[in-house]
């Protein structure tokens, strides 16, 4: 499954700029959660990183909860997907924060894309009144996916071969 790449907004287009009317404690708390996740996704070699989903799926639909933006969005789309391109682009300074370099020595986030996406049909589900928004089976597969391609990566980190 392919996503549009996580970029920040330049405030040029119709993006949904959320950084600046976000406070702080919205944002450390995000960003906690996020780290959290990250962690069990480079440290445990099963499942366990899951667990971390629904708390920073939780922290990402309290910073969207009196948005009417995103409320009025969940109404006129006509599908989870939509909805995501709309709204995964406000999350993209999440990657700044990333901690665990992938083997190219970059922070890894792969993951993150898929994982912000469902967290936002999440959201829409918990704050509209129960829409559902087809898609989130998907994206739970592509987080599932995206784990384990961050976690062979670093097992097998591309290595150089020099011949002299």
């Amino acid at each position: 499954m392919s996503f549009p790449e996580l970029r920040i907004p330049s405030g040029e287009d119709d993006e949904r700029e959320l950084l600046t009317t976000m406070g702080a404690v919205p944002r450390r708390s995000l960003i906690a959660d996020m780290l959290a996740l990250e962690e069990k996704i480079h440290s445990e070699t099963n499942t366990q990183y899951s667990q971390a989903l629904a708390p920073f799926a939780g922290e990402l639909r309290e910073t969207l909860r009196d948005n009417a933006l995103f409320l009025a969005d969940c109404h006129a789309v006509h599908n989870g997907p939509e909805l995501c391109d709309l709204w995964q682009n406000s999350y993209a300074w999440l990657t700044e924060e990333l901690v665990y370099p992938d083997s190219a020595g970059e922070e890894d986030s792969c993951w993150l894309t898929p994982v912000i996406r469902w967290a936002i049909l999440v959201a829409a589900a918990d704050l509209d009144g129960g829409k559902v928004l087809v898609g989130r089976l998907d994206l739970r597969k592509a987080i599932s996916t995206a784990v384990s391609d961050v976690r062979y990566a670093a097992a097998h980190p591309i290595t150089s071969s020099h011949s002299s």
